[in-house]
Parts: structure tokens; C-alpha cells; sequence
């Protein structure tokens, strides 16, 4: 008994230790986002009320992001912070600065989006630490397409009950732009999965750092060892390795449920929850050769393709 408890503690010990030194506040405060395994074990750890993350002090940039957003979180009613500031937990040198964004063409990017922290002023406060940034283009991605698949995961939450986050930057061929002093690293993409606990589902993206279009949201979708390829991180490896397998190579459009059918959009209780295209393609569709005429023939291109993206995130509430 003794010796099966020694290895545990020291195999805890020496993970912590692995990630440095940057602890925010107690590890156990962290323990219902690290529910799923953390991805990796580089970086600062820094636990904080909202969230979970791996910071690199040589980037200046998270390494992932680690979210628990539940229903009653996805709720929350409280107004945006908005005071961006210097992590007060990291060494200055090994930080990003405010001067560092100063006058670049890049928006502080959140990974875990202050939207998610309106439950909590303390979640509020610390998600707007520049630990939780990356150098993100802002017109077109950051204010565009990347907020409005954030707004989806919270509609998600809402009517699924609850949902795993993990978000990060990724440096396809290492760094290669730095803004700043300090000299921040510019990310060349971001990824995001998005994993249900309850139904064992996931769906993940992959976005260039670039302008881009809304309406092709679903040419960014990816499986999740995708992201692992590109990241080298280990995501949900709480899980044994045959779920793994079976999660984390499909994409989303591979999953049809149990009916054989498809479901556009969300079939949660409240329609309040839903965006105004989320409402006009809620329908259910059966699938067969005909489906995609159906949903050329009835739903507006632009609608056509953001659903696309909703189609494994099918609710059967």
C-alpha cells in the first residue's frame, strides 16, 4: 500500500516540477480543468479561477488554454473587464507587456474569451492577464470568425450542460514573427477543441492567424490529433487509448446519431439561446443522397456552410 502511494506521490511531485514554477494559486484549486489530463508538460503552470494554462516564457505566449464551461457559467451576466494587463505572476522579461502590442497590427486575442468568465468577477479579471493572449489579427478573425465560434461553444454549454476547452497558439516551422520588446510571438494558426464529457464527442479547428471568412468556418474543421500533430501535445489523455482512438480521429462531420440523421443546429428548450441563422436552420433532416439539395435548395449559402459546422454538435435534449 505504502509503496503504490509513494510512486503516485511521486510521480505528481515530479510533474509538477516539470512545469515550472509559475503557480498562481493552489494546484487543487485547478483540479476541475485538469479533470481530462493536461496536453503537456512544458511551460509555467498558472492556475487561476476561470481557467487552466501552460505559459512559455520564451514566446510570451500561452501553450494551451484549459476551460470547464458549464451551463450556469455560459449564463453569466456580468460586464466585460476590459483592463488588459501584465500577468502579475510572471517575471518581468519572461511576460508580455501592454507596450508590446502597442501600435502593432495585432489584437490582445483571448484564448479563454472573457465571455466565458461573465459568472465570476475574479474569473473576469484574470482572464484579461496577457498570459491568456496571443498576437491575433483582429478584423476578420479575433472580432469575425473566431468570436463567432466562441458564441457557438457558449450556445453549446448552454444546451449541453457542459463542455471541455482547450485552446493554443500554434507556430507552423517555429516562431517567425515577434512584436514588441519583449518580443511576443506572433502565432502562425490557433487551434480550439471542444469535447463533451456527457456524450463523449469532440470537434476541433484549426484557424490561420489572417483574415478570414466567416462562412467558410467548416474548411477549419480538423480532428483533434490533427491539432496534436501540429502542437505535440497529448489532449483528453485521461481517457483510456481506445476512446482516444475513436474521438480524436474523427471530425465532426463524421458522426451521424443514433436515428441516422442530421440535425441542424441546436433542438435545445430555449430558442433564446440560439442566434438568428441558428434558428432558421433548426430542422431535422434525414440523411440520404437528397440531403445536401434539401439544404442547397431551402438554406442560403452562407447559412449552408456555417451549419455545416454544427452537425456533430447534435443535441438529442
Amino acid at each position: 500500500m505504502y509503496r503504490k502511494g509513494g510512486i503516485v506521490l511521486f510521480v505528481i511531485l515530479t510533474f509538477l516540477l516539470s512545469i515550472g514554477s509559475g503557480y498562481a494559486g493552489p494546484i487543487e484549486d485547478c483540479s476541475e480543468y485538469a479533470k481530462l489530463g493536461v496536453p503537456g508538460q512544458q511551460g509555467d503552470l498558472l492556475c487561476r479561477k476561470g481557467h487552466l494554462l501552460a505559459h512559455n516564457p520564451e514566446n510570451k505566449t500561452p501553450i494551451w488554454v484549459i476551460e470547464h464551461l458549464t451551463k450556469e457559467k455560459a449564463e453569466g451576466t456580468l460586464s466585460r473587464d476590459n483592463k488588459f494587463r501584465a500577468d502579475p505572476d510572471l517575471e518581468k522579461g519572461k511576460r508580455a507587456e501592454l507596450s508590446d502590442y502597442k501600435n502593432s497590427e495585432y489584437d490582445k486575442g483571448h484564448m479563454a474569451p472573457s465571455a466565458d468568465m461573465r459568472w465570476d468577477q475574479q474569473a473576469m479579471v484574470e482572464c484579461f492577464y496577457l498570459s491568456n493572449m496571443v498576437p491575433q489579427i483582429g478584423k476578420g478573425m479575433n472580432q469575425a470568425i473566431w468570436k463567432t465560434l466562441e458564441d457557438n461553444i457558449r450556445t453549446w454549454a448552454i444546451a449541453r450542460g457542459e463542455l471541455y476547452i482547450f485552446t493554443g497558439p500554434i507556430y507552423d516551422d517555429g516562431v517567425k514573427k515577434t512584436i514588441g520588446k519583449n518580443k511576443v510571438a506572433v502565432p502562425t494558426h490557433r487551434y480550439k477543441i471542444i469535447y463533451d464529457p456527457n456524450k463523449a464527442e469532440a470537434i476541433a479547428s484549426i484557424m490561420p492567424n489572417k483574415n478570414l471568412n466567416t462562412k467558410d468556418m467548416p474548411e477549419y474543421i480538423v480532428a483533434i490529433r490533427d491539432v496534436e500533430g501540429k502542437t505535440g501535445l497529448d489532449f483528453l489523455s485521461s481517457l483510456d487509448k481506445e476512446q482516444q482512438d475513436i474521438i480524436e480521429t474523427k471530425k465532426q462531420m463524421d458522426y451521424e446519431n443514433e436515428e441516422n440523421d442530421i440535425l441542424i443546429g441546436f433542438s435545445g428548450n430555449s430558442s433564446a439561446a440560439m442566434s438568428p441563422s441558428e434558428e432558421i436552420i433548426r430542422q431535422k433532416i434525414p440523411t440520404n443522397a437528397k440531403t445536401k439539395n434539401f439544404l442547397k435548395k431551402f438554406i442560403s449559402p452562407l447559412i449552408f456552410k456555417s451549419s455545416l459546422l454544427l452537425i456533430f454538435f447534435n443535441l438529442r435534449i
